[in-house]
């Protein structure tokens, strides 16, 4: 899909990839940020489970291989479990600003 769209002439940097419901490697992450496409990756159902089950690590774990937005059903619970990794310089803190 990714070729098919670069094929079409969209300029890399105006897309967003939604990943799907479960983590990719690593290694696609790091290509769609090296074409400097940001990454969504859904974690209603299965994903949100687990954060529930098993604790905020499993937002962040995401977020550190490379996820760039989350679209859940727990935003509120989301948003604080990621809070302690964005770092203040990063070009994304201002979505995080009140």
């Amino acid at each position: 899909e990714l070729q098919r769209h670069l094929q079409l002439g969209i300029p890399a940097d105006r897309m967003i990839a939604f990943t799907g419901v479960t983590l990719l490697s690593p290694e696609w992450y790091e290509r769609l940020h090296q074409l400097n496409i940001l990454c969504i990756a859904g974690t209603m159902g299965n994903i949100d489970n687990s954060a529930k089950a098993k604790g905020d690590q499993v937002y962040r774990n995401l977020i550190e291989t490379g996820v760039d937005i989350l679209s859940t059903d727990l935003p509120v619970e989301a948003g604080q479990a990621i809070k302690p990794l964005i770092p203040l310089k990063s070009s994304k803190y201002r979505y995080f600003q009140k």
